[in-house]
Formats: structure tokens, C-alpha cells, sequence
């Protein structure tokens, strides 16, 4: 398919010194049999080669797009890509991870079918290598406090919300956990303007795990999680205590 000029779906990637794995992470959306999307790949102080990778892809593809953001993290990161994009759909892919072939066509099929505003799938788990460890399931529904108390999980690489219904939500300023108050933010306003939200129990993508990831350090990852609780979802405090014990056993029964 031609590229359009406002396509159906613009695809945020932030990039941190991502030149191991942009390339394949990049082909993955090439290979979507959905072709009518941007992506926009956000440089977020990288010294590696990474930004060589993404123009020499670039020049062979006009859909892809380089921005630059000289604030720190994947939040700040995210929401350049989300402020510049196009696309009626905003979809959210990390350098390191991968899509499968069919995972925008049967999300947004699944979303014009249901009149949903936003929807996330099942994703396999693999180790650095790509060899796979597990497989994530979704749940097909989840709310607000489902997923406030860690009862159901939405994965970053498979989430896309509709910006016609939601207009364009940005990430909160917070180094980690963003997507998850993102994803908050998202079910309380659905649940508010009696949006649909609906999961595709369908795996459509593949999240890698390896020592750079930034969820790879547990207890980074946890103080995060407690500042979203009190600073961005503003919860009291027994309420934000009950949903860390939560966070830490699904934590626990992952590991498990």
C-alpha cells in the first residue's frame, strides 16, 4: 500500500542506545500486513549506532521518521512521538521488542469490529537470544481497578488506543511505569465516558527481556511503581500499600 499522508496507525518506538536490536524490531513493523502506518523512532540521547541503523532503514521507507528529545526517559520520549503523530491509532513498540505479522490488522480490526477505543493482546516473553521463555496472556476484559491491583496486565508492545475517542493521551512524566499510568489513565476515562476496551487473546508480539531492559532491575522498577501509586494516581495510602502487595506477588508468581 502507498504511503499515506495521514495513515491509520503511527507506531511510537523510543530508542536509548537500542543498535543491537532496532533493526529487528524496525522489520517487524515492515512486516506488518497492515502497511498503512508511520513509525516514528524518538532518539533519546543515544551514543550508540543506533541512529545509523534507523536512517539507512529510513532511506529504503518513507514511513519511518527520526525525532529527537533531550529529556531523559522513555515518558518524555513517547510523548514527542505521540505530539507529532499522524495516525487516527497510536501503537507503542520499544526498540528491543518485536511484533508478529498480523498484529495490527487483527487489532484494528478488532477495534472498528467492536467500536472499541482501545485494545491490547497476548505477547510471548523471550530471553535476549529470542528464544521463547513464556507466554503472556491478556485478559479479552480488564478495568480500571483490575488493573490498578495487578488482577490483569496490559503489555506496552501491544497496546493501541484510538485518538478519535480519546483525543492524543500523553504518558506521565514518571522514568518508569509510564505505560502502566498511561494505561490507567486510559480505563478510568473509558470507564468514565462509557468508551469500550477490549483484549485480542491473541499473541501478536514479542517482548524480550535481557539485563539493559529497564524492568530488569526490580527494585528501580518497584520504587516507580509506589510513586505512580501516590504521585500520579494519587491514591491513599493504605490503598496504594494494598496494591504493592499485589504488584509484588504477581511479581513473585511471574518468577514462579
Amino acid at each position: 500500500m502507498p504511503f499515506q499522508l495521514k495513515p491509520v496507525v503511527s507506531v511510537i518506538m523510543p530508542c536509548h542506545n537500542g543498535g543491537q536490536y532496532i533493526k529487528f524490531a524496525i522489520e517487524s513493523i515492515q512486516a506488518q500486513t497492515l502497511s498503512d502506518w508511520e513509525l516514528l523512532v524518538i532518539q533519546n540521547n543515544s551514543t550508540d549506532n543506533s541512529s545509523e541503523i534507523v536512517q539507512s532503514l529510513r532511506d529504503k521507507d518513507a514511513r519511518i521518521q527520526e525525532l529527537d528529545c533531550q529529556t531523559p526517559g522513555a515518558a518524555a520520549a513517547r510523548n514527542v512521538g505521540i505530539a507529532a503523530a499522524r495516525g487516527r491509532f497510536i501503537a507503542f513498540l520499544d526498540c528491543d521488542d518485536q511484533w508478529l505479522p498480523n498484529k495490527l490488522q487483527e487489532q484494528i480490526h478488532l477495534l472498528e469490529q467492536e467500536s472499541a477505543a482501545f485494545s491490547w493482546a497476548s505477547y510471548e516473553v523471550m530471553d535476549a537470544a529470542g528464544q521463547t521463555m513464556r507466554i503472556q496472556r491478556c485478559h479479552t476484559q480488564t478495568s480500571y481497578i483490575d488493573l490498578l491491583y495487578k488482577r490483569k496486565v496490559i503489555g506496552c508492545l501491544t497496546a493501541i488506543y484510538d485518538t478519535h475517542q480519546f483525543g492524543k493521551v500523553m504518558m506521565p512524566a514518571i522514568r518508569m511505569r509510564q505505560d502502566y499510568g498511561l494505561f490507567l489513565k486510559l480505563l478510568r476515562t473509558a470507564e468514565q465516558k462509557g468508551l469500550r476496551a477490549i483484549g485480542l487473546d491473541q499473541c501478536v508480539a514479542r517482548y524480550r527481556v535481557h539485563a539493559e531492559s529497564m524492568s530488569h532491575n526490580k527494585m528501580r522498577a518497584a520504587y516507580f511503581q509506589w510513586r505512580l501509586y501516590r504521585d500520579i494516581e494519587k491514591l491513599p495510602l493504605m490503598s496504594s500499600l494494598a496494591a504493592m502487595g499485589r504488584y509484588f506477588m504477581h511479581g513473585i508468581r511471574d518468577r514462579a
